[in-house]
């Protein structure tokens, strides 16, 4: 993959900025090179009026819509073994924080 030069020198910059290095700053950014494209090609379109999202929002148009009905997940004990450990490694890692 060939990096933007815009991009190195953001990245570079935000790493010296930041005090971190470069590599790590970089690292990240290509990380998320993939989402800001998506995203930007996402708002051009919706710019260029290329996206349909439908109908504006009147209240005329929520009338027609169906109630909300509750999506209920049957899970068995080999799904909710790592979910209360996840939940636990949570808690412990919340505690530990001052949130005030």
């Amino acid at each position: 993959m060939t990096v933007p030069p815009s991009l190195a020198r953001r990245s570079w910059l935000r790493g010296w900025a930041t005090g971190g290095t470069t590599s790590t700053s970089v690292c990240r950014s290509f990380k998320s090179l993939g989402t800001l494209r998506m995203n930007e090609f996402f708002l051009a379109s919706l710019a260029k009026g290329k996206a349909d999202l439908g109908p504006p929002k009147t209240s005329s148009t929520t009338t027609d819509l169906p109630a909300p009905t509750e999506l209920v997940f049957a899970t068995d004990a080999q799904v909710q073994g790592p979910i209360k450990d996840a939940e636990a490694r949570f808690d412990t890692l919340v505690r530990a924080h001052d949130l005030h």
